[in-house]
C-alpha cells in the first residue's frame, strides 16, 4: 500500500511542528510509513519512491543534501580542482564529473 497524499501532508506537518530538518524528514517518513502500514524497513521500492518524490516536490531544492563525505583534489590542466564525494544510501549513483564542483562545464 502506498501512502496517500493526505498521509504525506499530515506527516510533514507533524515534522514541521517538531522542528525536524528537511534532510531528516525523508528517512523518518519512510520509517513512519513502515510502522503505520506494517511493512518491513525494506518496503517495496514504489513506497520509498512515493515518499521520496513527494518530499523533493514539497521542500526547498537542495535541502535534502547532507554534504560531502570526502573532499579531495584532482590535478588537471596545471591546476588542482576540488572533488566532493557525497553521502549516499540505498540505490545511489555517483557521477564523477558532478563531483568536480569547481571545474567549468566546458572542460
Amino acid at each position: 500500500m502506498k501512502p496517500s497524499e493526505d498521509w504525506l501532508q499530515a506527516i510533514n506537518e507533524k515534522f514541521l511542528r517538531e522542528d525536524v530538518l528537511p534532510k531528516a524528514r525523508l528517512i523518518l517518513a519512510i520509517l513512519e510509513c513502515s510502522k503505520q502500514f506494517n511493512c518491513s524497513w525494506i518496503c517495496p521500492l514504489d513506497i520509498d519512491k512515493t515518499v521520496e518524490n513527494w518530499s523533493y516536490r514539497n521542500t526547498k531544492p537542495g535541502s535534502h543534501q547532507i554534504g560531502s563525505l570526502y573532499k579531495g583534489a584532482f590535478y588537471f590542466d596545471s591546476c588542482s580542482w576540488q572533488v566532493e564525494i557525497p553521502i549516499g544510501f540505498g540505490l545511489y549513483r555517483i557521477n564523477a564529473f558532478h563531483s568536480l564542483t569547481s571545474i567549468p562545464d566546458n572542460f
